[in-house]
């Protein structure tokens, strides 16, 4: 792949393939945090591209970048706990 074809790469599409994968992965092993991480994830994606591309006002760009980090700081805790529970399963 040359130089210009790798940035006109689309890396969604590489998100959205890693997606159904880890859900495929979570419905064998059946682990509900992993369950949960991937649809962390998956509002991770949502909220990211709220805050820098579709929100229509700054408010809703802040709003949803804000969201953003506290969905992420979830997903960390439901990776360290492997619970769904996140960081309270430590309580």
């Amino acid at each position: 792949m040359g130089c210009q074809e790798w940035r006109d790469h689309d890396l969604h599409q590489d998100e959205n393939a890693a997606y159904p994968a880890g859900t495929g992965l979570d419905l064998r092993v059946h682990a509900a945090w992993l369950l949960a991480k991937f649809t962390g994830l998956f509002v991770y994606i949502l909220l990211g591209m709220v805050a820098l591309k579709r929100g229509r006002t700054r408010q809703i760009r802040l709003i949803a970048f804000i969201s953003a980090i506290a969905v992420f700081i979830y997903i960390i805790g439901v990776a360290v706990a492997k619970s769904p529970f996140s960081w309270l399963a430590a309580l």
